[in-house]
């Protein structure tokens, strides 16, 4: 007699380490183009800080191997990223929107913002503002 033991998260495709590193490499690339956008055009409304905790905390989850929590956060980062960017009237690169891989490794269980905003919450940076970051160094590159 066989036995087959399916794990429950069997119908879930499971991200790898490469993808993970590419979905965050394209929220940097949103992130920066937002650093130029609120430097130039001076809105500050908390999203930009707020996508650097989240993109942070992405790293750390990429660093711990963590790969589908660490995409939501940075699927997080990269709209929190978008907004500060139109709302400082400046343009989205092309290159940074959502691609339908990326779509296909966020999945459709993703965690409600809430559930994601508690989980930075201990990062204790909850009172920072954009104007407090905007113009120190944040080092986002991936090993």
């Amino acid at each position: 007699m066989v036995v087959i033991f399916i794990p429950l998260e069997a119908g879930i495709s499971q991200v790898t380490k490469a993808q993970t590193k590419q979905f965050l490499t394209r929220t940097n690339k949103a992130i920066t183009t937002a650093h130029s956008a609120i430097k130039r055009g001076k809105v500050y409304n908390g999203d930009y800080v707020n996508a650097l905790r989240h993109q942070q905390f992405a790293k750390k989850m990429y660093i711990r191997n963590q790969y589908q929590k660490a995409i939501y956060h940075s699927k997080k980062a990269r709209s929190l990223a978008f907004k500060t960017i139109t709302d400082n009237s400046a343009r989205i690169p092309s290159e940074c929107n959502i691609t339908k891989e990326e779509k296909a490794m966020i999945g459709t269980s993703v965690p409600s913002d809430r559930v994601l905003a508690e989980e930075i919450a201990l990062d204790g940076q909850h009172n920072l503002k954009d104007t407090d970051v905007i113009d120190k160094t944040v080092d986002l590159t991936l090993p």
